[in-house]
């Protein structure tokens, strides 16, 4: 019983035992919160810089050509991935690029995803110095998902391409981990202006 305007010591125990529980429970939903929106970021980073990749393969693609000497390796190939692997298609072309110095300096380049998952971009100069060794290559994109590339012939699309001609058109898929047990993926397509027709 009180004895005047103030609260017994029980009644001071449970609004601590109430606030406390609050605290706890608004400190849990802070915690995920912050989680969530790390998951969030990283997720769009992961995006975003697979958008970028995208935009730059698109325009190496657009630029790739073949060459008439025969027996050239330097072709459009792509290997489809085996059927009980996972969805990595392996990219190898030549190109120019008219913003380098050398307008028609041909380069060979490679897009292969490797076992941990990171896609890895190769390239090389299509007459390398006697000495030089095979490149490492760069890793463009981490956390990669889906990597496929399929080509048209005008009639079809196909998973592998092997021909001395380039194709009509490509499309190029890119999934990447969304954070969340899912994927995120951007797809193009792009012609070639010389697509079956050199």
């Amino acid at each position: 019983m009180r004895g005047g305007g103030g609260f017994t010591l029980l009644e001071t125990l449970v609004a601590l035992t109430i606030a406390a529980v609050v605290l706890s429970a608004l400190y849990g939903a802070v915690g995920r919160a912050s989680v969530a929106r790390a998951h969030a970021t990283r997720s769009a980073e992961r995006v975003s810089t697979a958008r970028t990749l995208l935009l730059r393969l698109a325009s190496e693609v657009e630029a790739a050509t073949t060459l008439d000497e025969p027996g050239s390796e330097e072709r459009f190939v792509v290997a489809a991935a085996a059927p009980d692997a996972p969805p990595w298609s392996t990219l190898r072309f030549a190109t120019r690029d008219g913003r380098r110095a050398a307008a028609d300096e041909v380069r060979l380049l490679a897009y292969r995803v490797e076992d941990s998952g990171a896609l890895r971009r190769r390239e090389a100069l299509r007459f390398p110095p006697p000495d030089a060794r095979e490149p490492d290559g760069l890793t463009v994109l981490e956390g990669v998902r889906v990597f496929r590339v399929r080509c048209y012939d005008g009639s079809a699309w196909h998973d592998q391409w092997a021909a001395p001609l380039l194709p009509r058109a490509v499309e190029i898929a890119i999934g990447v981990d969304d954070g969340a047990g899912g994927t995120d993926e951007l797809v193009t397509r792009v012609a070639l202006a010389v697509g079956g027709d050199t």
